[in-house]
């Protein structure tokens, strides 16, 4: 019992040899209660537990001459994609706009036709990770492999197929390739001078900055005041991952905790685990006619997301402006123009 008579109920986290002991307490959802007490049970395993990744099933590469070598002969190449959240199509919509495949005299292929090298697709449930490889079809051999941070199969599609493009681009030479200019990165946003007042919906985020909010992009940053103008945080645009229009599928939550040292080793090609966790206290007080945000970044060595609901302003001038911070990494700029033949 609280002090006032409020019933409490306890989850408990407890670990004798890892010399843990964690109480989370809460009161009885209203609505749902087998979801809100399993995201919280959740939270608590993903707090204290690491995932370890299963090495039995990982291909040995290839000698780099090898690779190189079975790069250089590649004439089709077709996507293999073993996950349900993407279709065929989106990321064979993605390869095909590439132009360095053409530069290169590659052909997509279709996902029932023949192919020199498959581009495997996979995502990890339950986060923003989606894992691709690219195989050499004859022999089953792996040639190079990586991640990406998405929240959509579309913006998933297109940092893969970049992604790709730059690890066969590191062993087979493109024909009259552009070189970036340095001031490719200077980047006019739209409607900068606009402001959206917002509010956190995300548990986390709630508690830090209660009430409402006045969003901004100053410089690229998207900076937070309350709305008497005193500026409460921001997000520098060189650590924004990624951003999306939730009102068509569930909030996500606040804070994705990540491993100091994987993180600080990290390339293109590593796969971490990144996790995910919806902590939001009751999911269906929000209904599907809000303007929900979602916000992916680094900060202190995690990822964060947080959801937003958008009160007031123009609210796809927001997603657009977002949809730039967050969508203007060198691995999405093609590293050959469009109309360049091989």
């Amino acid at each position: 019992m609280d002090d006032d008579g409020t019933m409490l109920h306890m989850l408990i986290a407890s670990s004798t040899k890892a010399n843990i002991w964690e109480q989370v307490s809460f009161n009885w959802p209203e609505a749902d209660y087998e979801e809100v007490i399993a995201r919280k049970a959740l939270r608590l395993i993903f707090t204290h537990c690491m995932i370890r990744r299963d090495n039995t099933e990982q291909e040995s590469p290839l000698p780099p001459e090898a690779v190189k070598e079975r790069f250089n002969t590649v004439r089709i190449l077709k996507p293999v994609v073993r996950t349900s959240f993407m279709e065929d199509k989106v990321m064979l919509v993605a390869l095909a706009n590439r132009p360095e495949f053409a530069n290169w005299g590659i052909k997509i292929g279709g996902v029932n036709g023949g192919s020199d090298l498959d581009l495997v697709v996979g995502h990890v449930l339950s986060t923003l990770i989606w894992t691709f490889k690219l195989i050499d079809h004859d022999s089953g051999a792996l040639l190079d492999q990586g991640t990406v941070i998405a929240f959509s199969d579309g913006r998933a599609a297109t940092r893969i197929a970049a992604s790709a493009v730059k690890q066969i681009a590191a062993r087979r030479p493109l024909h009259n390739r552009t070189i970036p200019s340095k001031t490719s990165a200077s980047v006019v946003y739209p409607g900068a001078h606009e402001t959206w007042v917002v509010q956190a919906l995300s548990e986390d985020m709630n508690k830090q900055f209660p009430g409402k909010m006045r969003l901004s992009v100053q410089v690229g940053n998207i900076v937070f005041a309350d709305l008497q103008g005193h500026v409460l945080f921001s997000i520098p645009r060189k650590s924004i991952l990624d951003s999306a229009d939730s009102k068509f599928y569930t909030t996500l939550g606040d804070n994705l905790q990540l491993d100091d040292d994987d993180w600080n080793g990290c390339g293109e090609g590593c796969i971490g685990l990144i996790f995910y966790l919806p902590v939001m206290a009751v999911m269906n007080q929000f209904h599907i006619h809000h303007h929900l945000i979602d916000i992916a970044w680094t900060q202190d060595q995690a990822i964060r997301i947080t959801s937003l609901q958008v009160s007031k302003g123009d609210y796809r001038s927001l997603l657009s402006i977002l949809g730039v911070l967050s969508g203007t990494g060198v691995q999405d700029t093609p590293l050959v123009s469009a109309t360049d033949e091989p």
